[in-house]
């Protein structure tokens, strides 16, 4: 899984959302947002702060198809 530090997490996800990911079903965190590439892949976008919060990550409800 890659992560990608952004600025702006909402501009964020809409750039990534017009270049064909969608949002996964479940998000662990409030200021961190896993996609899936269009083959499925996961990947983080992340506030900068947010990157210290990884290590308490509920990853329970995560489906990966």
């Amino acid at each position: 899984m890659g992560d990608l530090e952004v600025e702006d997490l909402e501009a964020a996800v809409a750039w990534a959302l017009d270049a064909g990911p969608t949002i996964a079903g479940h998000q662990p965190q409030p200021h961190v947002r896993v996609m899936l590439d269009p083959d499925g892949h996961p990947f983080r976008l992340f506030q900068g702060a947010a990157q210290g919060e990884f290590d308490v990550v509920d990853w329970s409800g995560v489906v990966v198809s």
